[in-house]
């Protein structure tokens, strides 16, 4: 994600939940799965963005916040 700002921001977020489900601080529920899955959903379009234009932005603050409060 080096020189992708936006991916780099979210994928920090999203690896700083999966640490914590990995280091068991909170118990893998329906609402945690439902959030990994809008993760992966976010991480494609991204992608997929920035496949057509290397400049696109494609920012969730809704969804890194999200991942942050959890």
């Amino acid at each position: 994600a080096v020189g992708f700002q936006d991916v780099g921001e979210f994928t920090h977020f999203l690896e700083s939940f999966l640490l914590k489900l990995k280091n068991h601080e909170f118990e893998v529920t329906s609402e945690s799965i439902d959030l990994l899955l809008k993760s992966n959903d976010h991480l494609k379009i991204m992608i997929s963005n920035l496949k057509r234009d290397f400049n696109a932005k494609t920012p969730d603050e809704a969804l890194a916040l999200e991942l942050q409060s959890y």
